[in-house]
Order: structure tokens, then sequence, then C-alpha cells
């Protein structure tokens, strides 16, 4: 992430695998919309899978006064341990229980909540690869899906949650405004701006999160894996 700016930004613009490093309608939709406001200042947040080989694409309207990379599934090391270890993965546990079965909001803001006390301590060394978090990732498993492949269920789980936690522990750019592009990990960037900040927060969804995920998924290996084992 680069240095935070002095003011906040009057609108921070959340945005996944778009502008200003992709082309694209999406991106094109953003860098007009952004052109058109030259009275409004911006600050952008690109989620991006690495940092390698980024060129971007555009050029950037001066009123653009910040750009921030997300690097999805990067987490800090963190430390080995925090106090109250055992009691933090124990509350994580029950929470992530309710997102299984449907969550909502509040389960949400519990996770926020558990996280912020050691927000600057956290990383992949306790939350993905300490023995808390493997005991949690087994107690998860036998909840629901015992019945399926461990190995599938393990490398599933370490995707989902190091993009989880990335999303949680980065820094938030100061914004009187956040405004998600997408669903997805710049929705729920939103979703953590607006319990953080109260500030306003606007999701626009261009119909093609869902979808591009259904093609990446349906063109992966492992779903066709699957699918002849169902067979």
């Amino acid at each position: 992430m680069n240095a935070p700016q002095k003011e906040p930004a009057d609108i921070c613009i959340l945005l996944e695998g778009t502008y200003p490093y992709v082309s694209g309608g999406v991106s094109s939709w953003v860098h007009g919309l952004i052109s058109a406001l030259p009275e409004l200042s911006f600050h952008l947040v690109a989620i991006v899978a690495s940092e390698e080989n980024l060129k971007l694409r555009y050029t950037l309207p001066e009123n653009i006064v910040g750009l921030s990379r997300l690097v999805v599934q990067k987490l800090p090391p963190g430390r080995p341990q925090v106090r109250g270890s055992k009691q933090f993965f124990k509350a994580l546990e029950e929470t992530l229980k309710h997102f299984q079965s449907g969550a909502d909001l509040s389960d949400f803001t519990k996770i926020l909540e558990l996280l912020t006390p050691y927000k600057n301590e956290l990383g992949e060394l306790l939350l993905l690869n300490s023995k808390e978090a493997w005991e949690l990732l087994v107690q998860m498993y036998k909840v629901q899906y015992a019945k399926s492949s461990f190995l599938d269920y393990f490398w599933s789980w370490r995707s989902i949650m190091s993009g989880f936690f990335s999303i949680l522990l980065a820094p938030l750019p100061p914004a009187k405004m956040y405004h998600a592009v997408s669903t997805g990990y710049a929705g729920l960037l939103a979703a953590r701006a607006k319990l953080e900040t109260r500030n306003p927060v606007m999701l626009t969804e261009h119909g093609l999160y869902t979808n591009d995920r259904r093609i990446e998924s349906s063109l992966s290996d492992w779903f066709h894996q699957r699918a002849s084992g169902w067979l």
C-alpha cells in the first residue's frame, strides 16, 4: 500500500482485477466516472492477485489523490502467538460456524471486533500456520464437511481464509465515502469500511463478478476432477 494521503479523499473506490491495471468495460466506466467529477477527489484501492508485472493502462486523472494496492491472499508474517490465543480461536470458531449456516452483518462485525485488538500482531504465522489454526480447520471440517475430501477442504480453506484475512487486515485509506465497483473482495472491503468508519458506502455491481467466478471455476482442473468423481 502507498503512504496515506494527508486529507481523506472524497471517495475511495474499491476495485478488484480492473482499473487502472486492466482495461475493459468496467475499467472504462470507472475512468469516465472519475474524469466527469473533477470537483471530487478519489483514492483507488486496487485489489490484485500479485504485484508483479503491474502496468497502468490509463493516464490517471489529476483528481486521483492516492492509489493503493491490496494483494489478496497475501498476509504479513505477524507473530506466532498473541495473548489469549486459545480464547481468540474459540470465539473465531463460534462465529465462523454461523457463516457456514448463513451469516449476517452481525457475525461479520464480531470477527472485526475479534481482530481489532490484535491487528498489528496478526498474520500468516498465527492465522494459517499455527497449531490453533490447524485445530480450527479440523473442527470446522468435522462440523459439516466430514464426508468430503479433507485434502480438498484443506486447500479450499487456505485459499478462502487467506483472502478473507488479507482484506480484513489491510490498511483502509481514509475517505468520506466508499464505493465498491463489484461484490467479492471489493464488496467485503466495503462492508468493513462501513462498520469501521460509519461513512456512506455504495455498491455498483456490473453483473460480471459472479459469472466470471463461475467460468473461472468451471475451467479449473479440480472442478472437472470432482465432477468426474460424482458420476
